[in-house]
């Protein structure tokens, strides 16, 4: 149980060091567009890696898990890759003509300057990528986090490269961005080659298994994207480019938490769903608790240090040091302090398959989201405002997700407030017992 323990955190801490690393890439790569291109052309690539991130996200929730799945416990598992592969290609072609044909028909509208990067090379864009996102699910399955670093590092490693020494070249930054992410893909070439052709082609039974796993999954990656890109839009559709560089800005110093947050849930899931499908539901409790109540105190000492140090994080991703825009930072890490409870209890409702639940708090979060928002523009209120609608968002999705876990028989609210106290009073004792707020008397 101890060596089992002890691959476990190994692997978790493998990972979250390679995640650090490409979201280190990402930081860099946002900073340098930031401060080296016209507020035009950025406020252009926000929202186009915003639309991106929401269409990947649509392909990969529709059918990671369930490829995830049918890879590891099906019974031909080459085939099963050929297939989810051919699925993919065919919900890719149909997204993208799909678009295609709505930018033809708004064509003949003006749209907002945000949107004109989006509007010329998304359809292509999305295909293209394909190979390298079924890539990376390939090898999350296989938990070969070195080569899936490897996929990483070559697209964001590589841009970061590029922009080094050619940022001011904007015609050229999309051109880049695409090639590698079609370079990276390569080898799934030889992946391909060494599986029998003759799998290749659709079957029923594939589409049928991976569209059971994927359509709570693709429903709740969907409100979560939402959640977090629909300012974003919003503020490009109605206030223009320079608001879009205004909220987004202090909204990338925040991606840490997400980095965090997606490497423990990652490695949580599985443990929850041997521990429950095994009968520990008391374990099961004890381990939710203390996964929330460790990392929300983590995620609250993160934000000190990042609101501390906010004036130099800040000017490095060229936003100018005004109280203002500390402000909307501020607002982003409280609601960030108040995602471990959120994400991780879904965690745990996915865990016990109850994933509609989860889908159910995270749709009325976004409700919510889209009416709060909605009562900002109306009113003209200060920007700083639209982030504050995060926190209640958020305060809200506790409350009701809360509402949802007494439901299903799980309640981890006063377990986490227990296992957090234990905690603090043992650390304590330990400072004491060493005297470092008690020293000894000379």
């Amino acid at each position: 149980m101890k060596k089992t323990a002890k691959k476990f955190a190994k692997k978790a801490w493998l990972l979250l060091f390679f995640n650090g690393l490409i979201a280190s890439c990402g930081f860099a790569n946002f900073a340098i567009i930031s401060n080296n291109t016209s507020d035009e052309f950025f406020a252009q690539w926000v929202t186009f890696i915003a639309v991106v991130s929401f269409f990947e996200m649509l392909r990969s929730g529709l059918l990671q898990a369930g490829f995830i799945r049918l890879m590891l416990v099906g019974k031909d598992a080459s085939a099963d890759s050929k297939n989810t592969f051919f699925v993919a290609f065919l919900l890719s072609a149909i997204i993208s003509f799909a678009v295609a044909l709505l930018i033809f028909i708004v064509g003949f509208f003006d749209l907002p300057t945000a949107f004109i990067l989006t509007v010329k090379f998304f359809p292509f864009f999305y295909v293209i990528s394909l190979p390298r996102s079924f890539l990376l699910w390939y090898l999350q399955g296989k938990r070969m986090y070195s080569a899936y670093f490897l996929v990483q590092f070559i697209t964001f490693g590589g841009f970061l490269v590029f922009l080094r020494f050619f940022s001011e070249q904007e015609r050229y930054i999309f051109e880049v961005y695409t090639f590698l992410h079609a370079l990276a893909a390569l080898p799934l070439i030889l992946l391909l080659i060494k599986l029998p052709v003759g799998s290749f082609h659709l079957e029923k039974k594939t589409v049928e298994a991976l569209l059971n796993f994927g359509r709570y999954s693709l429903g709740t990656q969907l409100m979560l994207n939402m959640l977090k890109n629909t300012h974003v839009f919003m503020i490009g559709y109605f206030l223009g480019p320079s608001s879009v560089a205004l909220y987004a800005i202090p909204l990338k110093l925040t991606e840490l938490f997400d980095v965090v947050l997606r490497t423990l849930t990652t490695h949580i899931y599985p443990v929850l769903i041997k521990n429950f499908g095994e009968g520990r539901k008391k374990i099961f409790s004890t381990l939710v608790a203390k996964y929330i109540a460790i990392s929300t105190l983590f995620f609250l000492l993160l934000a000190g240090l990042l609101f501390v140090f906010s004036s130099p994080l800040l000017s490095f991703l060229g936003a100018s040091d005004s109280w203002f825009i500390t402000l909307i930072l501020s607002f982003f890490l409280i609601s960030k302090v108040l995602e471990p409870a959120i994400r991780i209890s879904g965690v745990a409702l996915e865990a016990i398959n109850q994933p509609n639940y989860n889908l159910y708090r995270y749709a009325f979060m976004f409700v919510m989201n889209i009416f709060l928002s909605l009562l900002y523009f109306y009113f003209s209120l200060p920007i700083y405002y639209v982030a504050l609608v995060n926190v209640l968002v958020g305060i809200c999705g506790l409350a009701y997700g809360n509402i949802l876990l007494k439901k299903s028989g799980l309640s981890f609210g006063e377990s986490s407030y227990s296992y957090v106290h234990e905690v603090a009073k043992k650390t304590t004792k330990k400072l004491s017992n060493k005297r470092i707020f008690f020293p000894k008397p000379y």
